[in-house]
């Protein structure tokens, strides 16, 4: 068997094709406003011991392709909370030129909107008009809001107003 040595060009290569593979994540909705139930993360209620402990918050974290200043481009909504109630939703768009070599993103629009409990919609939309290396959004914190079982909180990003993404939704449970 005949060894073949392979050089730190070529192991850098290997290793950012292998890392852009792993951050490749389909597309999560059906239609432009209307995700598939199937592909949405559940924010769960985190089991407590004792009567007097508080359940930990959860996060639920998931990222999609949208346009952007870089080669690989993706928009992230992370919400943290438990159960019905959610402490902060974050939106954001992070951007890189290859593996760890973040560019410089400045200017994005975030759009957050779900149900809240009751029925009452609930949707906020704001522009950061700051550079962020690597990263720009926007990270709003509800302060425990309850939201309607079985409804989706969403997000959408957008860097380039010609070219706007599929929305990242999380589906609530109780």
């Amino acid at each position: 068997m005949r060894k073949t040595r392979l050089s730190r060009r070529a192991l850098s290569a290997l290793a950012a094709v292998a890392a852009a593979a792993a951050f490749v994540a389909p597309t999560t909705s059906a239609s432009a406003d209307v995700p598939r139930a199937s592909s949405v993360p559940k924010i769960e209620v985190v089991p407590t011991s004792g009567a007097a402990s508080e359940p930990a918050p959860r996060t639920s974290y998931i990222y999609s392709k949208a346009a952007g200043p870089g080669a690989w481009n993706y928009q992230h909504l992370d919400v943290e909370g438990t159960g019905l109630r959610v402490e902060s939703v974050h939106g954001y768009l992070t951007a890189t030129t290859g593996p760890y070599l973040p560019v410089d993103i400045c200017g994005v629009d975030v759009h957050i909107w779900g149900v809240k409990l009751g029925g009452e919609p609930f949707s906020v939309r704001d522009r950061n008009n700051t550079c962020g290396w690597g990263s720009a959004g926007i990270k709003w914190i509800l302060h425990g809001q309850e939201f309607q079982p079985g409804s989706y909180i969403c997000t959408r990003v957008t860097y380039d107003p010609a070219r706007v993404p599929e929305p990242l939704c999380a589906h609530i449970y109780e």
